[in-house]
């Protein structure tokens, strides 16, 4: 085929949204795929393969309205890592009236809803890639259902939603960037919420008018508003969950007799708020914080800060003075040490640094990792003499010479703590010349000063590549303007330093007299000027007077 043709095909064809995929093939789609009550697969021609109840794709699908419809029951639907994508309308996979129905390893994106439950139960919604859909899973009118670790990104409005629904499971699922919430219940009841991360959106759970259901051990963090949000809820079990640096922890509106205990709230900016403070029309809550049966309270990360005078309590695990929420909700056995919190942190200094005498080195430990959160950063290092340092992202200036050790100390909430070590080998690279000035002439002399260590110097000029120097030399035919020159080394052990940039200019034109100058030349003239013309005044003078001649003689 012609070249040309070929390229005005390929143009024509991404113009009208015919997706090209190498490796992969990928089917337009403009009707809604159905698996049909019989079984059978309509259109024939869907890249879905059936094997008895197992529907498996064998390639990307690209619809404009419903992705794939289930009007059967007792089956799989097995993404097989394949994508089902939208156009921002209608439903990715539709179960509606469904029993026993499993979707597996799909990747749904850029639909109304990426996976949609209506009256339908015993379905398990498993491993799926769910993104940029306004909701991720939704469930309607549904029971018995089980959403487990599926991974939910950018959802508009719900990673995923229950609705008058009962009896559902939503375990280990990371549900991130959504609009509303990562998880919402409405008029939902006995659902168990467990294991899930949660972040980086509006809100990390939300119950609204929902009651008699468990939220545990899930990871809820760096939220924008609120971590959990009980709204009209009542009878629910809060329990060990790490609520971490959210704007408000816990938020409660008119919600009573929930069970809220052995959380861990870590660094928000309130730990609990209730609307009814600033609301005189709202009834305040009223709830249960502590577990009596075995005296465990919750974790507040600012308990020391409000009760510095607090000791050890009854049980050598919680403090003797409560942690006042309002003044009908106090939590009489606050935890000393976060729930559950047994394993050390894993403490990552980052890698060994090579450095050049006076640059500042920044150090960076936030590839370390903890259970459930880190809780300190401190550094500690000898520069001439002990220097300690804290954050996660500190930095450090070296006034000395030589391979340096930083140790990184990294501690949780518990007091467990870890450390790891990061060598700083700073050496010097002192370039004498070319300096930051302008140079009238097209020559400059190479000066540069390097720890005896280095098994290799050279520099770069200009952004070229390097050259190699062994002693001082010259640049040579340099042409008019700014250049830049860095230096590079090594050592035999493959470490590279790099000195900051040099930049200089040449211009060939004579250069003006300096200030200093000028004013010598200013003086010096003056002087020869003021001479010159009493010179001239006394010549006047003497021309003025009448001639003597005098005459010797001699007798």
């Amino acid at each position: 085929m012609n070249s040309k043709l070929a390229s005005a095909i390929f143009v024509m064809l991404v113009l009208l949204g015919t997706p090209v995929v190498h490796g992969t093939r990928l089917v337009m789609a403009s009707a809604t795929i159905h698996v049909r009550a019989d079984g059978t697969i309509d259109p024939a021609t869907a890249p879905i393969l059936r094997s008895g109840s197992r529907y498996v794709l064998t390639g990307n699908i690209t619809c404009d309205a419903d992705g794939v419809v289930v009007e059967t029951d007792n089956i799989v639907l097995d993404g097989a890592g394949y994508r089902l994508s939208g156009s921002g309308r209608g439903k990715g996979v539709n179960l509606a009236y469904r029993r026993n129905v499993t979707v597996e390893r799909l990747g749904v994106m850029r639909f109304e809803v990426g996976i949609n439950l209506y009256k339908s139960a015993d379905i398990t919604v498993s491993a799926n890639s769910l993104a940029d859909n306004e909701e991720g899973v939704k469930m309607r009118n549904s029971f018995n259902n089980t959403v487990i670790d599926n991974k939910v990104v950018g959802s508009s409005v719900s990673g995923i939603a229950a609705s008058f629904a009962d009896s559902d499971v939503i375990f280990g699922n990371h549900v991130t960037a959504s609009g509303w919430s990562c998880i919402t219940l409405i008029s939902s009841s006995n659902i168990t919420i467990s294991e899930n991360t949660l972040d980086d959106s509006h809100r990390g759970i939300h119950l609204l008018e929902s009651n008699s259901s468990i939220v545990s051990e899930n990871r809820i963090g760096q939220n924008s508003i609120e971590g959990i949000w009980l709204d009209t809820a009542s009878r629910n079990i809060i329990v060990r969950n790490t609520v971490e640096e959210n704007a408000y922890a816990i938020r409660l509106y008119q919600s009573s007799n929930n069970s809220i205990h052995s959380n861990n709230l870590l660094s928000n900016a309130l730990q609990v708020y209730d609307v009814s403070w600033g609301c005189k029309a709202c009834n305040p809550s009223l709830n249960q914080w502590v577990n009596s049966s075995i005296l465990s309270g919750n974790y507040w990360s600012d308990y020391v800060e409000r009760y510095p005078n607090a000791t050890e309590g009854l049980k050598p695990d919680i403090w003797n003075t409560p942690y006042i929420i309002d003044e009908n909700n106090r939590d009489e056995c606050p935890l000393i040490s976060p729930s559950g919190d047994l394993e050390p942190p894993l403490a990552d200094a980052g890698p060994d640094v090579a450095s050049v005498l006076g640059a500042t080195v920044a150090f960076n430990g936030g590839k370390s990792t903890d259970d459930l959160a880190i809780r300190s950063y401190s550094w500690s290092l000898t520069d001439g003499e002990p220097q300690f340092l804290s954050g996660m992202q500190p930095s450090h200036t070296f006034s000395n010479i030589g391979d340096f050790e930083v140790v990184l100390n990294v501690s949780d909430y518990s007091g467990n703590w870890n450390t790891d070590g990061v060598v700083v080998r700073v050496r010097i690279i002192t370039i004498q010349s070319p300096r930051n000035m302008t140079y009238h002439t097209g020559e400059v002399l190479l000066d540069l000063i390097g720890s005896p260590s280095f098994s290799w110097i050279g520099y770069s000029l200009d952004s070229q590549a390097n050259v190699t120097v062994a002693e001082n030399a010259t640049l040579s035919e340099l042409t008019l303007g700014l250049h830049n020159l860095t230096v590079y080394a090594h050592d035999a052990t493959g470490n590279t330093w790099v000195s900051d940039p040099v930049y200089f200019s040449v211009d060939l034109k004579e250069a003006a007299p300096s200030l200093i100058e000028a004013a010598v030349i200013f003086v010096m003239v003056g002087v020869i000027s003021g001479f010159a013309l009493l010179y001239l005044k006394k010549l006047k003078k003497q021309q003025a007077k009448p001639a003597h001649t005098a005459t010797l003689r001699r007798e």
